[in-house]
């Protein structure tokens, strides 16, 4: 079993650019989850304009796009969950 959750948002709390995840950032992350933590990322951009800066984290993660309407499972892109009107 895990340590817990940690839910982030992408824009302004991991990037400093939209476009780039800072390589320290990043490792950090990825430290986390191999500590035991699970990584939830939320946002409100789209799975194709969030998915490439997440794109070099390696270690499993999760994220919901569109403010939540679809969760996927990375890396391997698996719809988990979809709410769209």
């Amino acid at each position: 079993m895990g340590k817990g959750t940690i839910a982030l948002d992408i824009d302004g709390t991991l990037t400093v650019h939209h476009e780039i995840l800072e390589t320290p950032v990043k490792n950090y992350l990825e430290s986390l989850v191999k500590e035991g933590w699970q990584l939830l990322f939320v946002t409100g951009r789209t799975f194709s304009f969030a998915q490439p800066i997440l794109k070099e984290v390696q270690e499993p993660y999760w994220i919901a796009v569109q403010n939540g309407a679809a969760l996927f499972e990375m890396p391997h892109e698996r719809l988990k969950a979809k709410h769209y009107l």
